[in-house]
């Protein structure tokens, strides 16, 4: 109690007979709020409701009201005041919650097996006051709704689950009861698909030999790490094979296996695939027998991880295991490890009590990198960083236990720092300059180098990854980088977050066209402030485009030329009224790139209605040979038009500018729009053509004959027909 108002309450009933226990006790939540547990006790054997324990004196609603009369003075019902339930296990009866609709909020329901929502068990019967906000569904085996279970038009809803199979069940409710709750899997939403039928791996074992005793563990599928297996010291750790039983048409099976320390977790290091060979009968092999302990360090926890994270989605060719993220981890604690750096012999040169230059290079072969950090002088004594590949034939990369070791930069900078200067400290709040030649890093290696880092630069002959977080600080304020100098030959990928977006005064500097063009687009797609230049000049990248458009029309015999803005935006022209001709003559546009093909679309209907609904058409351009294209096929605006209606004609660029082999304009969108009212048209006859005929080609008449430039009446042109 807190003086005369409870702080905290629980009572708890146990049902052997029917192998349940029940909690209800008091949380927190602006205020105190009401939560019923309901706990298998035997998982060995089921748990389940009967219509006799309702009406047993200390069921909880009955045990509430007697609780509640005691402390309140009044009797409250327990239907009214459970804000969350979670049943774990047992079996409910139909419409046992229905009654508890209007105040409930939160549903939470776990089983190891197979499991059955029943009929109406939280259908209050209206979307009216219906209070369930959220339902959380995971079922192991195979999941059995009932009839009615939630308010089909409870729009409030979401179901929620971990599980493909159960997501479909859900899925499938949902359309055949139209409902309106929203349904994630994964915290995504689902929209169905899941096929059980589906290619699958069903059996998953994997053999390792640790201090020279073999083990075999069998990798569950459970979605979680349910099986860890903790060594102490452990002198040799290899990963023998594991096997795979498979169904369906499946063409491959991998494991991915990662090493990493203890805390680091897994998704920041680099997995490995090992993939198994098929024994043609459904099962699968792989002997691998790798070296788990290859570069670890000394005296430092690690965890071995191995998963089976195929997408439960890719059905077809590719094996997944039933329930995606299902592994296992074994903890394990390294004894006295050699380093994986050979240092040479440090360099300091002293200047009176004070160093001049500073030289540490540690070598690490089975990585095929060496690093050096040394100083430089600008405006006082500086250090830099720099990461040099050894056997150009090789990759190199650095790894977790790189970054344990104790001849790492950071702890050797550490312990020559407290010896110089008589305290530790940092090279990550030291090193202003980091140069990196063709070695693989790691996700956020250096975030957080980046208060004291002012310039970067990453060269590579062949294809380069810059990953996740690398320099992404999440404080733009201090942020140090000014200047990243990339040069990569082969192709740059771009992870997440590999700067900060919004450090505006961080500049990209490259010689190359189709780095840059990297670069650009992570920028547009992250909406990056940073600066991007090519050959020490701003880079603008030269995507095929269109870099003006204009339009000539004749309307009752007043021709006007009209630019098509490049700002994704209308101009109207409504100047145009009694129009008894109207002439749309040509276009005429500039481009840069390699533009292939250009046209213009184009829509004439009556005001009020949406040129969509109409069929647009195209107007195509001729190239002239200088980047500007021609296009002179006189239209005739007023052709089937009615008199006396008002109309639109809409000029429109709306390709994307996504499509680089093919001219768009600039920005998408951009149109405009010419209102005009027609006159009388009531004459039979269309508004004439305008044309000309030209003495660069022969004439004819309407009998195909050839005939002079002196002919008179309607003759034949280049296949059109001109009046002369």
């Amino acid at each position: 109690m807190n003086g005369s108002e409870p702080q905290y309450l629980k009572f708890v009933g146990t049902n052997s007979e029917n192998n349940y226990r029940f909690t209800l006790d008091t949380y927190q939540d602006d205020g105190l709020k009401f939560r019923l547990t309901l706990d298998r006790i035997n998982e060995k054997s089921p748990a389940y409701f009967t219509l006799d324990d309702l009406n047993d004196e200390n069921y909880w609603e009955p045990m509430f009201r007697q609780y509640t009369k005691q402390l309140a003075g009044e009797e409250m019902l327990a239907q009214n005041n459970i804000k969350q339930i979670y049943v774990n296990g047992v079996a409910l009866l139909d419409n046992q919650f229905a009654g508890y609709c209007d105040a409930l909020k939160y549903v939470e329901i776990n089983a190891s097996g197979n499991y059955e929502i029943p009929d109406g068990c939280f259908a209050k019967g209206t979307a009216k006051n219906y209070s369930i906000k959220q339902i959380i569904c995971n079922v192991e085996g195979t999941l059995t709704l009932g009839n009615n279970v939630v308010d089909a038009n409870a729009g409030g809803l979401t179901v929620s689950t971990s599980k493909a199979a159960v997501a479909q069940v859900w899925y499938d409710y949902k359309t055949s009861n139209n409902a309106a709750f929203a349904l994630l899997l994964n915290n995504e939403a689902y929209e169905g698909g899941y096929d059980a039928n589906a290619p699958a791996i069903t059996g998953v074992n994997a053999t390792y030999t640790i201090n020279e005793t073999a083990s075999n563990i069998s990798i569950p599928n459970m979605g979680i790490s349910v099986s860890t297996t903790q060594y102490g010291t452990a002198s040799s750790f290899v990963l023998n094979s594991f096997t795979a039983t498979t169904t369906g048409n499946v063409t491959e099976v991998f494991m991915d296996y990662a090493v990493y320390p203890e805390g680091h977790g897994g998704e920041q290091h680099s997995w490995t695939q090992i993939h198994a060979t098929a024994n043609g009968d459904g099962t699968w092999t792989a002997n691998s027998n790798v070296n788990l302990m290859a570069g670890l360090a000394s005296n430092t926890t690690y965890v071995f991880e191995c998963a089976f994270n195929t997408n439960p989605s890719d059905k077809g060719d590719r094996a997944h295991y039933p329930t995606d993220g299902s592994h296992i981890r074994i903890t394990f604690t390294t004894g006295e490890m050699p380093s994986n750096f050979v240092m040479d012999e440090p360099v300091i040169e002293m200047n009176g009590s004070d160093p001049s230059y500073i030289k540490f290079v540690g070598t690490n072969a089975a990585n095929n990198y060496r690093y050096t950090l040394d100083t430089y002088q600008d405006d006082g004594i500086k250090f830099r960083l720099t990461l040099d590949r050894i056997d150009p034939t090789k990759p190199a990369a650095v790894t977790l236990a790189d970054i344990v070791d104790e001849n790492y930069w950071e702890p050797l900078f550490s312990r020559y720092t407290l010896a110089l200067a008589g305290f530790e400290m940092l090279a990550r709040n030291n090193i202003k300059k980091l140069i990196v030649n063709d070695v693989a890093l790691l996700p956020n290696q250096f975030v957080d180098y980046c208060d004291a880092m002012k310039e970067v630069s990453i060269n590579a002959e062949g294809d380069y990854n810059i990953p996740n977080g690398l320099f992404a600080q999440i404080d733009a304020e201090n942020y140090g980088i000014k200047k990243l100098v990339c040069f990569v030959g082969g192709d740059l990928t771009l992870g997440d977050g590999v700067v900060e977006p919004t450090a505006g005064g961080l500049t990209v500097y490259t010689y190359l066209e189709d780095i840059a063009r990297t670069w650009y687009d992570y920028k547009k797609n992250n909406s990056a402030a940073f600066v991007i230049y090519l050959n020490d000049e701003p880079y603008v990248p030269s995507d095929p485009a269109i870099v003006s458009v204009s339009t000539v029309y004749t309307v009752n015999g007043t021709t006007k030329t009209q630019a098509i803005p490049n700002a994704g935006e209308e101009v109207n022209d409504d100047a145009f009224n009694g129009i008894t001709s109207f002439v749309l003559n040509s276009f005429t546009a500039a481009t840069t790139g390699d533009v292939t093909e250009v046209f213009m679309d184009y829509d004439i209907f009556e005001d009020g209605l949406d040129g969509r609904q109409n069929q647009w058409k195209q107007m195509y351009a001729t190239a002239n040979g200088d980047g500007t294209w021609t296009a002179s096929t006189p239209i005739n605006v007023l052709a089937g038009l009615d008199s006396n209606t008002t109309y639109s004609l809409v000029i429109s660029f709306n390709t994307n500018p996504g499509d680089y082999g093919r001219a768009h304009f600039p920005t998408n969108g951009s149109h405009i729009r010419i209102h005009f009212t027609t006159g009388d048209l009531t004459t039979g006859i269309d508004a004439m053509q305008t044309g000309f005929v030209t003495d660069k080609s022969e004439i004819y008449d309407l009998q195909g004959r050839r005939v002079n430039t002196n002919y008179k009446g309607i003759v034949i042109q280049g296949g059109k027909k001109f009046l002369k």
